[in-house]
């Protein structure tokens, strides 16, 4: 069955059709932080935002914002990004008028009760307790796989969270009239139904499956493959633009760095290129690249060969066969060519408990719930991430979470307050157009 997806947008196009504003330097002379501070200066701005927003004066807001180029996106109220004056402050003023408070407020004196009579400044390097932090904790700590299972212990029983392990999903379906999801789940001790009005997949995207070549003449392997995945490490999602030209200014400080990796044959890409950024391989490749961690040298130095530009298709008796006809003898092959789970359309029917077909046009089975998902990771024809933390275009009440341990800890707060609209009846309806 034919996936229905949104249309699919170029990030790289997208940047250079809405780079980051150029301020010009009469405007920045009018800029002087020695009489008010960056956050006086910025107060008043909010300041005027609000006076504008609670006037109803659309003027007014239209000129709060950069006329030239400006963006405005709000993760709960829209699901994509205003990038015209006139239209943000259209729609923020109709979004004001439709969604107020109705209980009303209250506005009463703020009653102070002194926990301590010592007052301990976090301004003051902490020399009431020690004079900084203990040795351990001043440099760049990597977490443990165990210390993040510590903390999702805390977490499941501080919220009282109700958690199945060793669970496996026998069988899937969504009753259309209700809008409630209805599970078969078996454990090693018993199985049983759940129903749910919403549905969150958080089983990994690009974590589980691996991918592994299809290779000609396997039977000459002399012992198990090992599969590593490839390690990634990408930027928090922020500005893509200042990403970009941030890289280009670092990698025009040192324009000959990577020339002996490319002598060597690793296919280097120019940051300072219009046509690169490592934003658009973040999101729309969900990789495609490596951070140099020490590698590249022993690459650049030839104390390690690269075959660029081709495949392996076959082992023989004493090593490997490239797609160019080349070969290599070797006594070990290790395939570190990441996953083959990128992309829940492809993974959600088994992830669901197969493709069960039902006969009532009232349910929907895995199979029509896998083609109605959106493709995850790419960009829709507006630059937002496809296919995660938000809601699907096509299929209600159901919300994939995926990505990397600060996306996790970001979009799970974002994910959560929509459904929480949604259960309350104030989630707008999903864009649908791109």
């Amino acid at each position: 069955m034919a996936h229905a997806q949104t249309s699919i947008g170029d990030l790289r196009k997208l940047f250079e059709e809405h780079p980051i504003p150029v301020i010009s330097p009469e405007t920045d002379n009018l800029i002087s932080f020695a009489e008010s501070s960056e956050s006086e200066q910025a107060s008043l701005v909010v300041d005027a935002f609000n006076i504008a927003l609670i006037s109803n004066d659309i003027d007014a807001l239209q000129e709060c914002f950069h006329m030239e180029q400006c963006y405005w996106k709000d993760l709960l109220a829209f699901t994509y990004t205003f990038v015209n004056p006139e239209v943000i402050a259209r729609n923020i003023t109709k979004l004001k008028g439709t969604r107020q408070c109705e209980a009303g407020w209250k506005l009463e004196d703020a009653v102070f009760v002194p926990a301590t009579p010592i007052l301990l400044l976090a301004s003051q390097r902490l020399t009431r307790v020690k004079k900084d932090y203990e040795k351990q904790y001043q440099g760049e700590h990597l977490r443990s796989k165990d210390e993040l299972a510590d903390q999702l212990r805390r977490f499941i029983s501080s919220f009282k969270l109700n958690v199945i392990t060793s669970a496996h999903i026998q069988s899937t379906l969504y009753n259309k009239p209700t809008k409630r999801w209805i599970m078969k789940v078996r454990t090693p001790t018993v199985i049983f139904y759940t129903s749910a009005k919403h549905l969150v997949q958080a089983t990994g995207i690009a974590s589980q499956k691996s991918y592994v070549p299809s290779m000609i003449d396997a039977q000459y392997t002399k012992a198990p493959t090992y599969i590593l995945p490839s390690f990634t490490v990408v930027r928090h999602d922020l500005s893509g633009q200042l990403a970009r030209n941030h890289s280009r200014m670092l990698a025009s400080q040192e324009p000959d760095r990577y020339s002996a990796l490319a002598k060597a044959g690793f296919p280097v890409l120019d940051s300072c290129a219009s046509d690169q950024a490592l934003y658009s391989n973040s999101v729309e490749m969900a990789g495609g690249y490596y951070i140099d961690t020490g590698g590249t040298k022993i690459l650049a130095q030839r104390k390690a060969n690269v075959e660029a530009g081709v495949e392996l298709v076959a082992f023989t008796e004493t090593g490997l066969v490239f797609s160019d006809g080349s070969k290599a003898d070797t006594g070990a092959v290790i395939w570190c060519t990441g996953f083959a789970d990128r992309d829940a359309c492809d993974t959600a029917v088994e992830i669901l408990g197969g493709n069960k077909a039902v006969n009532h046009d009232y349910l929907m089975d895995p199979g029509e719930i896998a083609a109605r998902l959106d493709a995850t990771w790419g960009v829709d024809s507006e630059g937002e991430i496809s296919g995660m933390w938000k809601r699907h275009s096509r299929l209600e009440n159901y919300w994939i979470i995926g990505g990397f341990t600060q996306q996790h800890k970001w979009y799970s707060q974002v994910l959560a307050l929509q459904i929480k609209a949604e259960l309350m009846g104030i989630l707008p309806e999903a864009y649908r157009e791109s």
